[in-house]
């Protein structure tokens, strides 16, 4: 039972980054006035380091 929880667990945060690159990357392909109306920070915010340890 173990392995599979850390299979589980392994399948879960990868799929987790998976979905945050792509979600970064759509929002970053927005128009700047648009990423400035949701609040959406600059190219030089680290999502991957901050968020997905």
């Amino acid at each position: 039972m173990n392995i599979l929880n850390t299979a589980y667990r392994m399948t879960h945060e990868l799929r987790t980054r998976y979905r945050r690159r792509r979600t970064q990357s759509i929002l970053e392909g927005l128009p700047s006035h648009l990423r400035k109306d949701i609040g959406w920070p600059a190219r030089d915010f680290d999502f991957d380091a901050n968020h997905c340890r």
